[in-house]
C-alpha cells in the first residue's frame, strides 16, 4: 500500500508539472515587462529633473521610490516563493523516488539473506524453519543499512570492540611482567643465577628492530645465535636480509603453532602480521629513527596490533562455537568458520 500511495503521488506530481510550468512563464513575462516599462519611466524623469533644484529632485525621487516600492517588493517575494514552493514539491517527488529504491534494495536483500536459508531447511527436512520475526523485519526497514542480518551489534558492543584495544596492551603488560618479570626473576632467586637481563627498556624503544631486542632477551639470544648466524651462514653474509626473513618465519610459525594449540583452530593472523607488517616494520623503523615520534607510532601500532588479533580470534571462536560441524575434517579445522558462520553476531 506503500508503494502504491508513493507511485500515486508521484503522478500527480508529474501531471501538475505542465500547470506550474505555464505559471513560472507567465509570471516570468509580466516581470520583465514591469522592469522595462520601469526602466522607460525613469529615464524620462532623468531629463524632467534637469529644471528642478537638487533637493527637490532627491525629494520626488524618495517620494516615487515610497510610492513604487510596495508593488514591486509584493511581486518580488510572490515570485520567489512561487519558485521556492516548485523546489520544495520537485524535492519531496525525488526523496519519494529515492525512498522507493531504498526500499526496492532492501526488500531484495531481505529475500536473498532469507530465501537459501529456508530452501535449505527444506532440504535436510527439518522441524524448524528459520523464519524472520515481524520485529525483525521492523527494525530493519527503519534500520540505516541495506544488508539484512538477523540482529546487528549495538553501540555497547562497539564500545566492548574499542575496549579490546586497551584490555590487549593490558594483557600484553600482565604477560610481560608475569613472565619475564617474575617468573625467569623467583627462578633466578632459587637458583642463585646471576644474569638478570631478561628484558631491557623496551618501552622507550624508537625502532621495532630496538623492540624486538629489548622486549625479550632470553629468546632473542637463542634466535640470534641459533637461527640468525646460521642462516647467515647458509645464505652468506651477503644475504643478511634473507637470514633475517628466515628468522622472521621461524618466530612467526612458533608463535601460530602455539596458539593453534591453545585455541584448538588454526586461524592464521597472528602468522600474517608477525611476518609482514613486522617484518615490514623492522626494516622501515629502523635504528636510524631516534625521534620520540616514532616511539609514539610504535605504542601506537601495537595498540591497534593487540587490538586487531583479539577481535579476530575472539570471532573466530565465537563462530566456532555457534557452528560447530558434526564431522569435521582436518580441512575444517583450518579453514576460518567465521567466514561462513551466518551467526557470528
Amino acid at each position: 500500500r506503500l508503494i502504491a500511495k508513493k507511485m500515486q503521488l508521484t503522478a500527480e506530481a508529474e501531471e501538475l508539472k505542465p500547470f506550474f510550468m505555464k505559471e513560472v512563464g507567465s509570471h516570468f513575462d509580466d516581470f520583465v515587462t514591469n522592469l522595462i516599462e520601469k526602466s522607460a519611466s525613469l529615464d524620462n524623469g532623468g531629463c524632467a529633473l534637469t529644471t528642478f533644484s537638487v533637493l527637490e529632485g532627491e525629494k520626488n525621487n524618495h517620494r516615487t521610490k515610497d510610492l513604487r516600492a510596495p508593488p514591486e517588493q509584493g511581486k518580488i517575494f510572490t515570485f520567489y516563493y512561487f519558485f521556492l514552493y516548485i523546489f520544495y514539491l520537485l524535492l519531496l517527488s525525488d526523496l519519494l523516488v529515492l525512498y522507493l529504491i531504498r526500499l526496492i534494495m532492501k526488500a531484495h536483500s531481505f529475500v536473498r539473506e532469507n530465501v537459501p536459508r529456508v530452501l535449505n531447511s527444506a532440504k535436510e527436512k527439518s522441524s524448524t524453519v528459520p523464519v524472520p520475526t515481524v520485529n525483525q523485519y521492523l527494525y530493519f526497514l527503519f534500520a540505516p543499512t541495506l544488508i539484512y542480518r538477523d540482529s546487528y551489534p549495538s553501540y555497547l558492543e562497539g564500545l566492548l570492540i574499542l575496549l579490546i584495544l586497551f584490555l590487549g596492551v593490558l594483557i600484553l603488560f600482565l604477560t610481560f611482567f608475569a613472565f619475564l618479570h617474575c617468573w625467569l626473576n623467583a627462578f633466578a632467586e632459587m637458583l642463585r643465577f646471576g644474569d638478570r637481563m631478561f628484558y631491557k627498556d623496551w618501552w622507550n624503544s624508537t625502532s621495532y628492530s630496538n623492540y624486538y631486542r629489548t622486549w625479550n632477551v632470553v629468546v632473542h639470544d637463542w634466535l640470534y645465535y641459533y637461527a640468525y648466524k646460521d642462516f647467515l651462514w647458509l645464505f652468506s653474509k651477503r644475504f643478511k636480509s634473507a637470514a633475517m626473513l628466515a628468522v622472521f618465519a621461524v618466530s612467526a610459525i612458533v608463535h601460530e603453532y602455539a596458539l593453534a594449540v591453545c585455541l584448538s583452530f588454526f586461524y592464521p593472523v597472528l602468522f600474517v602480521l608477525f611476518m609482514f607488517f613486522g617484518m615490514a616494520f623492522n626494516f622501515i623503523v629502523n635504528d636510524s629513527r631516534k625521534r620520540p615520534i616514532w616511539n609514539v607510532l610504535m605504542w601506537t601500532s601495537l595498540f591497534l596490533g593487540i587490538g586487531v588479533l583479539l577481535c579476530f580470534y575472539s570471532q573466530e571462536w565465537y563462530a566456532r562455537q555457534r557452528c560447530p560441524l558434526k564431522n569435521p575434517t582436518f580441512l575444517d579445522y583450518i579453514q576460518p568458520r567465521s567466514w561462513t558462520c551466518q551467526y557470528v553476531f
